[in-house]
C-alpha cells in the first residue's frame, strides 16, 4: 500500500514539476491566421520535452487559437512538430520535401526536422498551415 502511495506523490510531484518548466520555457508564435507552441531546448533538458504542453495551452486559454506544437526531438539534435488537437488546418507533408526535414508522417500529423534554428522552425510550420 505504501508503494503505490509513494509512485502516486512522485507522479504528482514530477508532474507538477515538468508543468511548471513548460510554463517557464514555452513561447507563443503568431503566425497569420494562428499560433503555436514553442518549446526551445535547455540544459538540461527534461525527459519528454513535449509533455505538458497541451496541458499549458489550456492554461493560457488558446486551445482555438494554438495549432501546432514544436519541440526538442529527444532523438536528435533538431525538433518535431506536430498538430494541436489534431487540428486538419496544419498539414505537415506540405514541408516532407524540404532537405532538413527528415520524417512527415503519411497523414501529416507530425514531422521531424534536423533544423534548430528558430527562424527556419517557423518556417516550416507556416509551410504546413493550411488556410480553409
Amino acid at each position: 500500500m505504501r508503494m503505490i502511495g509513494q509512485d502516486l506523490v512522485d507522479y504528482v510531484t514530477n508532474l507538477r514539476t515538468r508543468l511548471d518548466f513548460v510554463a517557464q520555457h514555452a513561447e507563443v508564435w503568431t503566425f497569420d491566421g494562428f499560433k503555436a507552441l514553442f518549446m526551445p531546448r535547455t540544459d538540461p533538458m527534461p525527459d519528454e520535452a513535449s509533455s505538458g504542453l497541451g496541458y499549458h495551452v489550456g492554461k493560457l486559454g488558446l486551445e482555438n487559437e494554438i495549432l501546432a506544437l514544436v519541440y526538442p526531438d529527444s532523438r536528435g539534435t533538431g525538433y518535431g512538430m506536430r498538430r494541436f488537437n489534431d487540428d486538419l488546418r496544419m498539414e505537415f507533408t506540405q514541408c516532407e520535401e524540404e532537405a532538413d526535414v527528415h520524417f512527415a508522417h503519411a497523414r501529416g500529423f507530425i514531422a521531424k526536422t534536423s533544423s534548430a534554428e528558430v527562424d527556419r522552425l517557423k518556417e516550416l510550420v507556416s509551410l504546413a498551415y493550411r488556410k480553409v
